[in-house]
């Protein structure tokens, strides 16, 4: 019966020996392995990165467009060109035609009957269009009479147009394209006073 009491005892003991590795063995796993607790579902956790550039990075630089020659920005009278983009027998000056006062004109001598005189002015930016009053000195002859053109790299622009006495004539025409403008006046008929310039372009401008 004592024997029987023992051999309980030494079951019992073994029992608990072996639940105390079990907890041992279980302590040891989890210290190997921090946060996780075997038995147990780990939480899955989600890594955002955030890349922020350098403050030397840059984008990747936007195609640059071809330069184009722009126009003028405002008009410009031809009295006021500079003398290299000027050449022939053209004046600059005041002049009056039919009693109107032209402070920006260009004003040309005349020679014989049919004798044609030029004014040459080559243009200081891509103008588009050029105005003029083309008219007799106020000062000449009442029976003077004067064939007005203008001309655009060399090609007539318009029409040629005759003023007389007190009768002058408008010219408002295209220039776009043009590099060199030739102011031409031609004596049809009358007198004319040496001492004074008879072909009269008035307020001559080119404008944008």
């Amino acid at each position: 019966m004592i024997r029987n009491h023992k051999d309980a005892w030494i079951q019992a003991s073994a029992t608990i020996v072996g639940a105390i590795i079990g907890v041992v063995a279980t302590m040891v796993a989890s210290a190997a392995a921090p946060g996780k607790i075997p038995g147990l579902a780990q939480p899955t956790a989600t890594v955002t990165h955030t890349i922020t550039p350098t403050s030397g990075a840059t984008s990747a630089a936007s195609p640059t467009p071809n330069p184009t020659f722009a126009p003028a920005s405002t008009e410009m009278a031809l009295s006021k060109f500079p003398d290299e983009n000027v050449s022939g027998s053209g004046s600059p000056g005041s002049y009056r035609i039919n009693g109107r006062d032209y402070t920006e004109s260009i004003a040309l001598r005349l020679g014989s009957v049919g004798e044609p005189s030029h004014g040459d002015y080559t243009l200081t930016a891509p103008y588009r269009s050029f105005h003029t009053t083309g008219g007799v000195n106020d000062r000449q002859s009442t029976s003077l009479v004067v064939q007005f053109a203008v001309y655009g790299n060399g090609k007539l622009l318009g029409d040629k147009k005759t003023a007389s006495y007190s009768k002058p004539v408008e010219f408002n025409l295209d220039i776009s394209g043009m590099q060199k403008l030739t102011l031409e006046a031609t004596r049809i008929r009358g007198d004319f006073s040496g001492g004074d310039p008879s072909a009269i372009f008035g307020d001559a401008q080119v404008l944008p």
